[in-house]
């Protein structure tokens, strides 16, 4: 039985990813900050503490996995501005993806990064522009250029600690349990009629991932 370590495991994305797991077998833990955060994990998963801001109290939370899958991230808003939300942008989103992929490094595993297109930007915004990894990464927001800057990181232990990982950029996520956020408001917004305006053009086409339950 494979052993996976998830991050995020009682968030939205974290949560679905955990079940998909388990249901195709695999061994889950799921790194928790306090013991109240691993009530919402499903039967039979292991959680195990740490916290991605203290590089110190992760050690040995990748023992004996062979996979981790990297899906913890401070969002706030994604399109949150000021000092604050960019301190807590890097803390987590940068120097947190940098210490929970050391330690993936040292034990030898695989580290899925769970990223985000808000870190391409504007990459691609021309019409008609096809983009793809090779595209430049031109973040717009503090959440984006933390993106940005977590992926240069995992770039840079792949070179530095032999890393083994793969980057994925999920656009914004609907389904079940998602009852917030990007979604919800256009939901609410085409049910008034409204067209939204997205990179400041009504014509642009918004791109979403759905959740599919298996």
């Amino acid at each position: 039985m494979r052993t996976a370590l998830v991050t995020g495991a009682t968030g939205f994305l974290g949560g679905h990813l955990v079940r998909r797991l388990m249901q195709d077998g695999w061994r889950v833990r799921a790194l928790v900050r306090g013991d109240s955060r691993s009530r919402g994990l499903p039967e039979g998963v292991t959680a195990v503490a740490g916290d991605l801001t203290r590089p110190s109290a992760l050690g040995g939370v990748t023992a004996g996995v062979e996979v981790v899958f990297h899906a913890a991230a401070a969002t706030a808003s994604a399109f949150s501005s000021g000092a604050r939300h960019e301190k807590l942008f890097m803390s987590v989103n940068r120097d947190g993806t940098e210490a929970i992929a050391r330690e993936a490094a040292r034990a030898g595993a695989r580290f899925v990064h769970v990223s985000s297109t808000a870190a391409m930007g504007l990459a691609g915004s021309s019409d008609g522009e096809t983009i793809d990894e090779t595209s430049p990464l031109l973040p717009t927001t503090p959440y984006g250029r933390s993106r940005k800057m977590a992926e240069e990181v995992v770039a840079a232990l792949c070179r530095s600690a032999d890393l083994d990982s793969v980057v994925l950029r999920p656009c914004t996520i609907a389904g079940p349990g998602n009852d917030g956020g990007d979604v919800m408001l256009l939901v609410r917004m085409a049910g008034l009629g409204a067209v939204p305006v997205v990179e400041g053009r009504a014509g642009a086409i918004k791109p979403i991932v759905v959740v599919v339950a298996g």
